[in-house]
């Protein structure tokens, strides 16, 4: 059990982009941290600001749809390894637990977005396959998308 726990926060810790992507449950995470750390980050003073806040929250709720209506899924899969729903709650809790708290790095300020973050996002909106997936056009994400990566540079 330790072993799972120690091995499931590990490839948070070391792996984070990779877990992110095409996971609808990591992606809304990371679009919800994103969206509060842009309100947080002075470079993003600006009409944008609020254009943007809304497209990462729109996606994440999205996403946290998808990671829902997937969630029975989950715990059948969890059975064959004998977990109970209960434990598969706990394991998801603890794995999004990590995730949230190395969103920044000790290096990073917690209060600016970074490319890091911008590369996260952009591989979880890569593996949509619809609108839907995005809860808004393409376009919308894309350009919210673009306009971080332009803080992050700044």
């Amino acid at each position: 059990m330790k072993k799972t726990c120690l091995i499931i926060a590990a490839l948070t810790a070391f792996a984070a982009p990779a877990l992110a992507q095409q996971k609808p449950g990591n992606c809304s995470l990371y679009a919800e941290l994103s969206a509060e750390t842009i309100e947080r980050d002075a470079r993003t003073a600006g009409p944008e600001r609020a254009v943007v806040v809304e497209a990462f929250n729109t996606y994440a709720d999205a996403q946290a749809a998808l990671a829902e209506a997937g969630m029975a899924e989950s715990y059948e899969r969890g059975k064959a390894f004998g977990y109970s729903k209960e434990k598969m709650d706990e394991l998801t809790l603890a794995a999004m637990t990590a995730m949230r708290d190395g969103f920044h790095t000790s290096t990073m300020d917690k209060n600016k977005i970074y490319m890091d973050h911008v590369v996260i996002l952009n591989g979880c909106v890569q593996g949509a396959k619809s609108a839907d997936e995005l809860g808004q056009s393409p376009q919308a994400l894309v350009s919210a998308l673009e306009q971080m990566m332009a803080w992050a540079q700044s």
